[in-house]
């Protein structure tokens, strides 16, 4: 992820996902200490009740 952060715009917010919300909080704290603006989607995707495009 920090490998590849040239790739992402600092004025652009991202919402970070993973399965259960943990790794993404984390990747969520790295990005933010790099300077960018990103929300956590909290409990990841075990909780979300959307539809998904396969």
């Amino acid at each position: 992820m920090a490998l590849r952060k040239e790739e992402l715009n600092k004025n652009e917010t991202y919402v970070i996902v993973c399965k259960s919300g943990n790794r993404s909080k984390a990747a969520c704290g790295v990005l933010e200490t790099l300077g960018y603006k990103v929300e956590d989607m909290v409990g990841g995707m075990n909780y979300w009740n959307g539809v998904l495009d396969k």
